[in-house]
Protein backbone atom coordinates (compact mmCIF):
# COMPACT_ATOMS: atom_id res chain seq x y z
CA UNK A 1 0.00 0.00 0.00
CA UNK A 2 2.65 2.46 0.60
CA UNK A 3 4.06 2.21 -2.80
CA UNK A 4 1.32 2.98 -4.41
CA UNK A 5 0.51 5.91 -1.68
CA UNK A 6 4.24 7.23 -3.03
CA UNK A 7 2.83 7.32 -6.48
CA UNK A 8 -0.47 9.16 -5.45
CA UNK A 9 -2.95 6.38 -4.97
CA UNK A 10 -5.33 7.33 -2.33
CA UNK A 11 -7.26 4.78 0.14
CA UNK A 12 -9.83 5.81 2.11
CA UNK A 13 -10.95 2.94 4.60
CA UNK A 14 -13.94 3.12 6.75
CA UNK A 15 -16.08 5.18 4.84
CA UNK A 16 -19.05 3.70 2.59
CA UNK A 17 -20.41 5.52 -0.47
CA UNK A 18 -23.15 7.63 0.11
CA UNK A 19 -24.24 8.62 -3.78
CA UNK A 20 -23.24 8.61 -7.14
CA UNK A 21 -23.81 11.60 -9.02
CA UNK A 22 -23.51 12.03 -12.84
CA UNK A 23 -25.11 14.85 -14.43
CA UNK A 24 -27.48 17.77 -14.29
CA UNK A 25 -27.24 19.62 -10.88
CA UNK A 26 -23.84 17.34 -10.00
CA UNK A 27 -21.90 19.60 -12.66
CA UNK A 28 -22.43 22.54 -10.55
CA UNK A 29 -20.93 20.48 -8.01
CA UNK A 30 -18.17 18.55 -9.83
CA UNK A 31 -17.62 20.71 -12.79
CA UNK A 32 -17.62 20.71 -15.97
CA UNK A 33 -17.59 16.36 -16.27
CA UNK A 34 -20.80 16.27 -13.69
CA UNK A 35 -19.40 13.16 -12.68
CA UNK A 36 -18.34 12.02 -8.78
CA UNK A 37 -19.56 10.23 -5.60
CA UNK A 38 -20.56 11.61 -2.61
CA UNK A 39 -18.91 9.60 0.77
CA UNK A 40 -21.17 9.26 3.88
CA UNK A 41 -19.43 11.76 5.63
CA UNK A 42 -20.28 14.89 3.11
CA UNK A 43 -16.55 14.26 0.93
CA UNK A 44 -17.15 14.88 -2.76
CA UNK A 45 -14.87 13.50 -5.15
CA UNK A 46 -14.18 13.88 -8.79
CA UNK A 47 -14.28 10.61 -10.73
CA UNK A 48 -14.14 10.00 -14.52
CA UNK A 49 -15.32 6.41 -13.92
CA UNK A 50 -16.95 4.53 -10.99
CA UNK A 51 -16.32 0.92 -10.55
CA UNK A 52 -18.97 -0.82 -8.46
CA UNK A 53 -17.63 -4.16 -6.84
CA UNK A 54 -20.36 -5.32 -4.30
CA UNK A 55 -21.26 -9.00 -5.10
CA UNK A 56 -23.71 -10.59 -7.20
CA UNK A 57 -27.42 -11.60 -7.09
CA UNK A 58 -28.36 -14.53 -8.73
CA UNK A 59 -31.69 -14.17 -10.83
CA UNK A 60 -34.36 -16.60 -9.14
CA UNK A 61 -37.52 -14.65 -11.28
CA UNK A 62 -37.54 -17.86 -13.40
CA UNK A 63 -38.13 -20.15 -10.22
CA UNK A 64 -40.57 -18.31 -8.32
CA UNK A 65 -44.00 -19.63 -8.24
CA UNK A 66 -42.86 -23.51 -8.80
CA UNK A 67 -43.09 -24.41 -5.73
CA UNK A 68 -39.65 -24.95 -5.49
CA UNK A 69 -37.87 -23.57 -2.48
CA UNK A 70 -36.24 -19.76 -2.98
CA UNK A 71 -34.01 -18.04 -1.09
CA UNK A 72 -31.76 -15.31 -1.94
CA UNK A 73 -30.50 -18.53 -4.31
CA UNK A 74 -31.64 -21.50 -4.18
CA UNK A 75 -31.03 -24.27 -1.86
CA UNK A 76 -29.41 -27.59 -2.25
CA UNK A 77 -29.20 -30.73 -0.46
CA UNK A 78 -25.88 -32.56 -0.03
CA UNK A 79 -26.31 -33.78 -3.72
CA UNK A 80 -27.06 -30.64 -5.27
CA UNK A 81 -31.08 -30.96 -5.40
CA UNK A 82 -33.29 -28.47 -4.86
CA UNK A 83 -36.35 -28.97 -2.43
CA UNK A 84 -38.42 -30.61 -5.98
CA UNK A 85 -36.94 -34.03 -6.47
CA UNK A 86 -34.85 -34.63 -9.50
CA UNK A 87 -34.07 -30.67 -9.98
CA UNK A 88 -30.67 -29.75 -9.79
CA UNK A 89 -28.92 -26.23 -9.08
CA UNK A 90 -25.32 -25.33 -9.52
CA UNK A 91 -23.17 -22.62 -10.17
CA UNK A 92 -24.03 -19.02 -8.66
CA UNK A 93 -27.78 -19.44 -7.87
CA UNK A 94 -27.41 -22.28 -5.97
CA UNK A 95 -26.90 -21.98 -1.70
CA UNK A 96 -24.44 -24.33 -0.13
CA UNK A 97 -22.86 -24.99 3.07
CA UNK A 98 -19.50 -23.18 3.91
CA UNK A 99 -17.09 -25.91 5.34
CA UNK A 100 -15.22 -23.40 7.94
CA UNK A 101 -18.23 -21.48 9.16
CA UNK A 102 -21.10 -24.31 8.82
CA UNK A 103 -23.41 -21.53 7.15
CA UNK A 104 -25.70 -21.52 3.99
CA UNK A 105 -25.21 -18.92 1.64
CA UNK A 106 -24.30 -18.26 -2.04
CA UNK A 107 -20.66 -18.32 -3.58
CA UNK A 108 -20.58 -16.95 -6.93
CA UNK A 109 -16.98 -17.81 -8.14
CA UNK A 110 -15.75 -20.32 -10.58
CA UNK A 111 -13.94 -23.03 -8.60
CA UNK A 112 -16.94 -24.35 -6.92
CA UNK A 113 -19.19 -23.68 -10.06
CA UNK A 114 -17.31 -26.14 -11.65
CA UNK A 115 -17.22 -28.74 -8.89
CA UNK A 116 -21.25 -28.07 -8.22
CA UNK A 117 -21.51 -28.84 -11.80
CA UNK A 118 -19.41 -31.88 -11.75
CA UNK A 119 -21.57 -33.14 -8.88
CA UNK A 120 -25.10 -32.47 -10.19
CA UNK A 121 -24.11 -34.12 -13.50
CA UNK A 122 -23.15 -37.56 -11.29
CA UNK A 123 -26.02 -37.53 -9.17
CA UNK A 124 -28.40 -36.72 -12.43
CA UNK A 125 -27.02 -39.83 -13.91
CA UNK A 126 -27.92 -42.17 -11.47
CA UNK A 127 -24.31 -41.93 -9.48
CA UNK A 128 -24.82 -40.78 -6.11
CA UNK A 129 -22.17 -38.31 -4.88
CA UNK A 130 -22.50 -35.81 -2.44
CA UNK A 131 -20.94 -32.10 -2.68
CA UNK A 132 -18.27 -31.70 0.16
CA UNK A 133 -19.25 -28.00 0.46
CA UNK A 134 -17.61 -24.92 -0.13
CA UNK A 135 -14.66 -22.10 1.09
CA UNK A 136 -17.34 -19.14 1.08
CA UNK A 137 -14.04 -16.53 0.40
CA UNK A 138 -11.65 -17.01 -2.09
CA UNK A 139 -9.89 -14.42 -3.90
CA UNK A 140 -6.87 -14.18 -6.22
CA UNK A 141 -5.42 -10.73 -7.09
CA UNK A 142 -2.00 -9.28 -9.05
CA UNK A 143 -1.41 -5.88 -8.59
CA UNK A 144 1.21 -4.08 -9.54
CA UNK A 145 2.94 -7.85 -10.21
CA UNK A 146 2.66 -8.14 -6.54
CA UNK A 147 -0.11 -11.12 -6.25
CA UNK A 148 -2.10 -12.16 -3.59
CA UNK A 149 -4.69 -14.79 -2.50
CA UNK A 150 -7.29 -15.18 0.81
CA UNK A 151 -9.13 -17.82 1.26
CA UNK A 152 -11.68 -18.91 3.96
CA UNK A 153 -12.13 -16.92 7.64
CA UNK A 154 -9.88 -13.81 7.16
CA UNK A 155 -11.06 -11.65 9.94
CA UNK A 156 -11.98 -13.61 13.08
CA UNK A 157 -14.31 -12.54 15.68
CA UNK A 158 -13.91 -13.98 19.35
CA UNK A 159 -11.56 -15.88 21.12
CA UNK A 160 -11.67 -19.18 19.60
CA UNK A 161 -9.45 -18.29 16.97
CA UNK A 162 -5.51 -18.00 17.10
CA UNK A 163 -3.79 -15.96 14.08
CA UNK A 164 -0.07 -16.45 12.83
CA UNK A 165 1.15 -13.60 10.62
CA UNK A 166 4.57 -12.81 9.19
CA UNK A 167 5.17 -9.02 8.02
CA UNK A 168 8.15 -8.26 5.83
CA UNK A 169 7.71 -5.00 4.10
CA UNK A 170 10.82 -4.75 2.43
CA UNK A 171 9.81 -7.91 0.06
CA UNK A 172 6.03 -7.11 -0.04
CA UNK A 173 5.66 -10.89 1.80
CA UNK A 174 2.76 -11.05 3.85
CA UNK A 175 1.29 -14.17 5.49
CA UNK A 176 -1.87 -14.73 7.77
CA UNK A 177 -3.24 -18.07 8.98
CA UNK A 178 -6.14 -18.55 11.02
CA UNK A 179 -6.28 -21.09 12.99
CA UNK A 180 -9.41 -22.82 15.28
CA UNK A 181 -9.00 -25.71 17.38
CA UNK A 182 -5.87 -26.77 15.35
CA UNK A 183 -7.78 -26.51 12.23
CA UNK A 184 -7.02 -23.93 9.31
CA UNK A 185 -9.77 -21.50 8.34
CA UNK A 186 -8.16 -19.08 6.42
CA UNK A 187 -5.41 -18.08 4.99
CA UNK A 188 -3.97 -14.83 3.07
CA UNK A 189 -0.77 -14.99 0.95
CA UNK A 190 0.57 -11.86 -0.61
CA UNK A 191 4.08 -11.63 -2.15
CA UNK A 192 4.63 -15.12 -2.57
CA UNK A 193 1.62 -17.67 -3.29
CA UNK A 194 2.79 -20.52 -3.81
CA UNK A 195 1.87 -22.45 -1.07
CA UNK A 196 -1.76 -21.40 -1.34
CA UNK A 197 -2.47 -24.95 -2.81
CA UNK A 198 -1.67 -26.56 0.14
CA UNK A 199 -3.33 -24.31 3.20
CA UNK A 200 -6.02 -24.18 0.60
CA UNK A 201 -6.34 -28.30 0.48
CA UNK A 202 -5.97 -27.92 4.79
CA UNK A 203 -8.56 -25.38 4.69
CA UNK A 204 -11.02 -27.23 2.62
CA UNK A 205 -10.13 -30.75 4.14
CA UNK A 206 -10.75 -29.20 7.90
CA UNK A 207 -7.57 -31.39 8.72
CA UNK A 208 -6.00 -31.34 12.05
CA UNK A 209 -2.57 -29.59 11.49
CA UNK A 210 -0.88 -30.61 15.11
CA UNK A 211 2.02 -33.05 13.57
CA UNK A 212 2.67 -30.23 11.38
CA UNK A 213 2.12 -27.01 13.34
CA UNK A 214 5.69 -26.33 14.15
CA UNK A 215 6.42 -25.94 10.16
CA UNK A 216 3.06 -24.40 9.01
CA UNK A 217 4.46 -20.89 8.76
CA UNK A 218 7.67 -21.51 7.21
CA UNK A 219 8.03 -20.56 3.51
CA UNK A 220 9.37 -24.50 2.48
CA UNK A 221 6.11 -25.81 4.34
CA UNK A 222 4.90 -28.35 1.72
CA UNK A 223 2.60 -31.80 0.57
CA UNK A 224 5.79 -33.62 1.35
CA UNK A 225 5.31 -32.43 5.45
CA UNK A 226 1.97 -34.15 5.26
CA UNK A 227 2.18 -36.79 3.66
CA UNK A 228 5.11 -37.77 5.62
CA UNK A 229 4.29 -36.33 8.67
CA UNK A 230 8.06 -35.19 9.32
CA UNK A 231 8.85 -34.17 12.64
CA UNK A 232 11.94 -32.43 12.91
Amino acid sequence: MRDMQAEGIRFILGRGIKEIASSGLWGRLFGRSGKGVILEDGERLKAEVVIVATGTRPNVDLIRGTGMTVNRGIPVNDYMETSIADIYAAGDVAETKDVVTGKVGLTPIWPNAAAQGRISAYNMAGCRRPYGGMVGMQNAVEFREIPAIAMGLTQPEGNNYEVLADYQPDRNYYKKLVLRDNILVGMILVGAIHQAGVYGALIKKRAEISPYRHRLMREDFSYAHIFSRLVY
